[in-house]
């Protein structure tokens, strides 16, 4: 029988169990978001942003990169600034358990902030280097000259880099500096 058949008593007790069910599927709904919002990673907060397009600041070792995400690798990100695009370390991979086989990933020293969301636009990434650890590679391979920040440094150290197991070594004005990958905060390509 259609809900316009029905005696008066009985419709009213279906409106009343339709708007029940209407308000229980809603705290659901929202419980949910809840509860997939608290389990989010950094990683997966910033590829959101990534996607929608927003422009973020990242304040990190001293200085702040503002711009949108160009890239979000594992645990670095790839923010396009006006002056170039700088990696930016996001998660610390540290060896840990029988033979350092496994890896224990803590989050880096840095703040995020959304200083725009954006309105329109968005980025699905060309694929680039998986890990901070393979962008090393890649900037040794290409033979430029990196400028390399550290929360330990008051200043960058620059130069060409060489990429070891868990350091790299940065040569430039004839001096050799070697930093271990785990305290890089941020790299960029600079001009000789």
């Amino acid at each position: 029988m259609p809900a316009d058949e029905l005696p008066e008593d009985l419709a009213a007790t279906a409106a009343a169990m339709r708007e029940q069910w209407r308000e229980d599927e809603e705290d659901l709904g929202r419980d949910a978001a809840e509860a997939w919002g608290h389990g989010r990673t950094l990683v997966e907060e910033l590829v959101g942003h990534m996607h929608r397009g927003d422009t973020l600041a990242f304040d990190v070792a001293g200085h702040t990169f503002t711009g949108p995400l160009a890239y979000v690798g594992s645990d670095y990100a790839t923010v396009t600034t006006v002056g170039g695009s700088v990696d930016v370390r996001t998660m610390i991979s540290i060896p840990f358990g029988p033979g350092a086989r496994r890896r224990l990933g803590i989050p880096a020293p840095l703040v995020v902030r959304t200083v725009e969301r954006a309105r329109a636009g968005g980025l699905r990434p060309e694929p680039a280097s998986p890990s901070l650890r393979a962008r090393l590679y890649e900037l040794e391979m290409d033979a430029e000259s990196v400028a390399i920040g550290s929360m330990l440094l008051a200043d960058e150290v620059r130069g060409r880099l060489r990429c070891a197991a868990d350091h790299v070594t940065v040569t430039g004005d004839g001096i050799e500096t070697t930093v271990p990958i785990a305290w890089i905060a941020y790299l960029r390509r600079v001009s000789d």
